[in-house]
C-alpha cells in the first residue's frame, strides 16, 4: 500500500492522527484513490471534523474531481455539514455556486429543508431571488410546498415576496401559497405586505383561487387584506359574477359584506 492510498484509509477510519503524520512526510493532499480526493472522502462520509482539518490543511475546495458527486461544496450540501459549507465559503467559494443538478446552492438545501444550511448561505451572501433552471425563486418554491419556516427566513433575508416568471405561469408566492392551501404562509407574505392582486398567466388573482377552491376562510383572510373583488378572469367575470351564475349564495354574501365595509 503506497503513501496515498494510506492517507485514504486514514480518512475511512477517522485516524486523524495518521491523517496529519503523512501530510507532514509530504502526502500530496489531493491524491485522488478511485477518483476522489482525501477531502471529498471525508465529506461523503459525513465526517465534519476531518473535513474541516482538510480544508485547514490546504486542500483544494473548488476543482471537480470525482464527477458523480460534484465538488467538496456540493457534497457538504448534500451531507448536511454546515460547518464544512461555513469554512468552504469562508475560504472563496461562490455561495450562488451551480451544482451539478443545475441549479444554485440555495435549491439544494431547500430541497433538502434544511434551515441552518440556508441561513449560512445566506449570511455569507447568497442571492436569495436567483432563480433555479425551471425559473422559480426559492421563495416560490417554499411557499407551494408549504415550508412556513424556511418561507420565513426567505422574507427576512429580502426575498422577493412579489416575483413572476413565465416558467411559473406568472405565479406569485402568495398565488401558489393560496392555490395549495398553505394557510400559514399567506399569513406571513400578507404580514410582510405583498401585492394581493398580481395576476397569473391565466389572469386568476389569489382571491380567485382561494374562490376555486371554495375556501372562504381564505378569501376572507384575503378580502381583510385587501385584496381587490372586482377583478375579472380571462372571460371578463369577476367573482360575484360566477359566484351568482352558480347560485353560490355563501360567496355573494362574503363579497357582498365587504363591498358594504368599503362603501360605509
Amino acid at each position: 500500500m503506497n503513501k496515498e492510498q494510506q492517507l485514504h484509509l486514514a480518512v475511512k477510519d477517522n485516524d486523524v492522527s495518521t491523517v496529519e503524520s503523512l501530510l507532514i512526510a509530504g502526502v500530496d493532499i489531493n491524491c485522488l484513490f478511485y477518483g476522489w480526493t482525501p477531502l471529498q472522502y471525508a465529506i461523503s462520509l459525513g465526517n465534519e471534523s476531518l473535513s474541516l482539518l482538510l480544508i485547514e490543511k490546504g486542500a483544494d475546495i473548488q476543482k471537480l474531481h470525482h464527477k458523480t458527486d460534484g465538488c467538496p461544496f456540493e457534497g457538504a450540501i448534500k451531507k448536511k455539514l454546515p460547518k464544512v459549507i461555513q469554512a468552504l465559503l469562508e475560504k472563496g467559494v461562490d455561495p450562488n455556486k451551480v451544482l451539478s443538478n443545475g441549479s444554485p446552492a440555495l435549491f439544494t438545501a431547500l430541497e433538502k429543508e434544511n434551515k441552518h444550511i440556508m441561513k449560512v448561505l445566506i449570511n455569507e451572501k447568497a442571492n436569495v431571488n436567483i432563480l433555479n433552471k425551471n425559473g422559480e425563486s426559492a421563495l416560490f418554491l417554499a411557499s407551494r410546498d408549504g415550508l412556513s419556516d424556511i418561507v420565513q427566513i426567505l422574507l427576512e433575508a429580502g426575498a422577493d415576496m412579489d416575483i413572476q416568471s413565465a416558467e411559473t405561469g406568472f405565479q406569485t408566492p402568495l398565488i401558489v401559497a393560496t392555490a395549495n392551501e398553505h394557510n400559514k404562509v399567506v399569513k406571513l407574505l400578507l404580514r410582510k405586505n405583498c401585492n394581493t392582486n398580481l395576476q397569473d398567466s391565466d389572469s386568476w388573482t389569489a382571491l380567485w383561487h382561494a374562490y376555486s377552491n371554495s375556501d372562504e376562510d381564505m378569501m376572507n383572510l384575503l378580502l381583510k387584506s385587501g385584496a381587490a373583488k372586482d377583478i375579472p378572469d380571462a372571460d371578463g367575470q369577476t367573482i360575484l359574477q360566477d359566484a351568482t351564475d352558480n347560485e353560490d349564495d355563501s360567496v355573494i354574501e362574503l363579497i357582498t359584506r365587504f363591498t358594504r365595509s368599503w362603501t360605509n
